[in-house]
């Protein structure tokens, strides 16, 4: 493969997920060069200690503690942005961007705050921004969207979307234990974080709602103006009675639109849910997702939602995909 095009890759942000791209793409190297039919070379990542022990070993001149460095390396031609939050996530991406890069992104919040900013920039510019990671971790569900229903117009989807309540919720039905104990085994588990309010008060589904809501309809719905509600405020007692009737209480986003009239709505709340249904029996940490369109009719995705290794799969299918375009 030595005539073969090379594309060099670098990651900004080489936490759990980083690592998790690193060592997959290490594995399967030979198998995604022969299906690319040109190399991949894991070029750089940015961290925030260089001294810190990782599961990964880079040597020394891959690693920067300036990921800005990155995503303005010529020689790079796809940029992994894994740090999370608004601040130097936006400022690398649209750097990347602005040099005709691609950049990969897991981060919904980044999509939430600035996705008009991005997608402006990428077209000016000639660059490529994917992000199937940022939403429902393994499950292809952007890819759906985008791509396997594009002939439909959706009158609802709705879905499990953070695996942490859903572990909670479940755990409070099955044991009967109540929601402060079961939180503080999720975070002993590293299911949630030590402040965990972005997931339980349904901010961190929010943002993924907007962007399936913008796939789905080409309109960014900001959170702010969303109904957004979440499971600080269910009791063992509620999930058992709605499991007495047949239901399941599940957090869940919901995107309705009225075709007729053209009136979009978007929400995060507690929900009953028939026990019939596919999404009521998704349980612990695995997320699920509903759409229904109106020519396909309804098809439902179930997988791991969190984690290292399915945020892993959702970022190299992306880096494939990039890498595809690009040779």
């Amino acid at each position: 493969m030595s005539t073969a095009p090379v594309i060099h890759i670098g990651i900004c942000g080489l936490g759990t997920v980083g690592q998790g791209v690193w060592k997959h793409i290490e594995r399967a190297l030979p198998d995604l060069e022969a299906r690319l039919g040109a190399r991949l070379v894991l070029a750089r990542a940015s961290v925030r200690d260089l001294d810190k022990k990782r599961d990964v070993r880079l040597k020394a001149d891959q690693l920067t503690t300036d990921p800005l460095s990155i995503a303005t390396d010529p020689s790079i031609q796809i940029v992994c942005e894994l740090i999370g939050g608004t601040g130097i996530a936006r400022k690398l991406t649209l750097e990347a961007l602005k040099r005709g890069k691609t950049v990969v992104s897991a981060n919904k919040a980044l999509l939430c705050a600035h996705g008009p900013e991005l997608f402006a920039t990428a077209s000016k510019h000639g660059g490529r921004f994917f992000f199937e990671a940022s939403v429902a971790g393994g499950i292809p569900i952007i890819k759906a969207l985008r791509e396997g229903l594009v002939a439909n117009r959706f009158r609802r989807i709705y879905g499990i979307l953070n695996g942490t309540c859903n572990y909670i919720l479940t755990r409070m039905e099955r044991e009967g234990l109540p929601y402060p104990v079961i939180l503080k085994e999720a975070k002993e588990l590293g299911y949630a974080e030590a402040d965990e309010s972005l997931d339980v008060e349904g901010w961190d589904t929010a943002h993924k709602a907007s962007v399936l809501a913008y796939l789905a309809h080409g309109t960014w719905v900001r959170t702010s103006k969303m109904v957004v509600e979440g499971i600080t405020a269910l009791t063992q007692a509620d999930l058992a009675y709605a499991r007495q009737n047949g239901y399941a209480i599940k957090l869940l986003a919901v995107i309705e639109r009225d075709l007729e009239r053209n009136v979009l709505s978007v929400g995060v709340y507690p929900a009953l849910l028939p026990l019939t249904k596919a999404i009521a029996n998704v349980n612990e940490v695995y997320n699920g997702i509903s759409v229904s369109g109106d020519v396909v009719g309804e098809t439902t995705y179930i997988g791991r939602g969190a984690g290292q290794d399915p945020t892993a799969s959702a970022v190299i299918g992306d880096i494939i995909d990039a890498a595809t375009q690009l040779v």
